[in-house]
């Protein structure tokens, strides 16, 4: 039987000058790319969203939870747009990395 990947895009656009995620559950991705289409924003963690994502930028990462990753507006009132495109793990790789 052959095995498919899921490829998903997500995308938000902040409404407020607090943090946000693009995925309120587990999403486990093989790889992602996350575009800050409008108004540059920080990213980070839960506690510290210290590291920048520049308007037009894309920042891509591999074997990632997209839950864990929060943004908020650099700019206060300047509303970001942020998209993130991506292969989600299959069942049996989540098992065979321990993350299920």
């Amino acid at each position: 039987m052959a095995r498919v990947q899921s490829f998903i895009r997500v995308a938000h656009t902040a409404a407020a000058d607090t943090k946000f995620r693009l995925s309120q559950s587990d999403m486990w991705f093989r790889d992602v790319n996350i575009e800050c289409s409008t108004n540059d924003a920080y990213y980070g963690d839960l506690n510290d969203q210290d590291l920048t994502i520049y308007a037009d930028d894309l920042i891509s990462f591999q074997y990632v939870n997209l839950s864990e990753i929060y943004f908020k507006n650099k700019t206060a009132g300047s509303n970001t747009v942020i998209k993130a495109a991506g292969t989600l793990l299959l069942p049996h790789e989540l098992i065979d990395l321990g993350l299920e």
